[in-house]
């Protein structure tokens, strides 16, 4: 089945907070972080490792539901 990317977009960033990360797709394979203005190296390493799990999970649901992105 053939989606829009805005279908994309919308799962990630309800994913995305599920795993306590803010993101927002952009076009094409971008997406923006909305970190907040002071972090430590350590909250950047969890933001990424959380965003990683997202995007796992993602992948996932998209294979089980045989989607592709137009």
């Amino acid at each position: 089945m053939i989606v829009p990317a805005t279908y994309f977009k919308k799962v990630q960033a309800v994913l995305g907070e599920a795993e306590g990360v803010i993101l927002r797709g952009l076009a094409n394979d971008t997406v923006a972080f909305l970190p907040p203005l002071i972090m430590t190296k350590s909250e950047i390493n969890e933001m990424l490792a959380c965003t990683a799990r997202a995007l796992d999970m993602l992948t996932v649901q998209l294979r089980r539901e045989s989607l592709t992105m137009v």
